[in-house]
């Protein structure tokens, strides 16, 4: 039963902090690789052009890349309901209420989530209970190629996750899992409507990191 809450505790707190705990817990490649220079400057250029995708370009930025990131993203309650169930690996219900809103403006992302969020789950053959309240915001520099996201100094972090499994609570504050993002690297598809995040997180439980996939639409 412990593992199986750990296991729980870590991953609840996972989603609800989004980026920042995901982020932190990544696989460690990015002391070895960071985007290129040149690709802040080229972002600042074309930020301004494309960050709404409206315009007679858009559907050609919005294929993908660095220019396609620049917008506002967020992802709706149904969203984080089907991730969360996704990734306790088991059948149950989940309800959410509020959003997890990301601005990207070519070289700064801004991450604001102010949501709540109840589990009743069978995780590993054990029926589990939870709950989680996150509210903050971090804004981090980044630079992008056409498919690894790179955080770079983060500029500012305010906020908490609280999470409670079992009768079990877990806080963690966005400043301190915010220390970790430099260097981290997300991997993601963009296209005109929708975002996809692919973070690897390392497993609590040993084995092998835990995939999770998040979806965001522009806003």
């Amino acid at each position: 039963m412990t593992t199986t809450k750990n296991r729980f505790l870590y991953l609840a707190a996972a989603t609800a902090l989004g980026l920042t705990l995901a982020s932190c817990a990544g696989g460690g490649e990015g002391d070895e690789t960071t985007a290129p220079e040149g690709d802040a400057t080229e972002q600042t250029d074309g930020g301004d052009d494309t960050a709404e995708g409206d315009g007679e370009d858009g559907g050609d930025v919005a294929a993908g890349g660095a220019e396609c990131l620049v917008g506002t993203w967020e992802m709706t309650p149904e969203a984080m309901e089907e991730q969360v169930l996704a990734q306790m690996g088991g059948e149950g219900e989940v309800s959410v209420e509020g959003t997890t809103e990301m601005t990207f403006d070519g070289t700064t992302l801004t991450s604001e989530a102010a949501n709540t969020a109840s589990y009743s789950a069978e995780v590993e053959g054990t029926a589990i209970e939870g709950s989680t309240e996150t509210d903050g915001v971090f804004v981090v520099n980044y630079t992008a190629d056409d498919s690894t996201l790179t955080y770079g100094e983060v500029v500012s972090a305010e906020g908490t996750v609280t999470v409670t499994v079992a009768g079990t609570s877990q806080e963690q504050d966005f400043a301190s899992s915010a220390e970790l993002l430099p260097g981290q690297e997300v991997a993601y598809t963009c296209t005109d409507t929708e975002l996809t995040l692919n973070l690897e997180m390392d497993n609590p439980a040993g084995g092998s990191p835990i995939t999770v996939e998040q979806t965001f639409t522009r806003a």
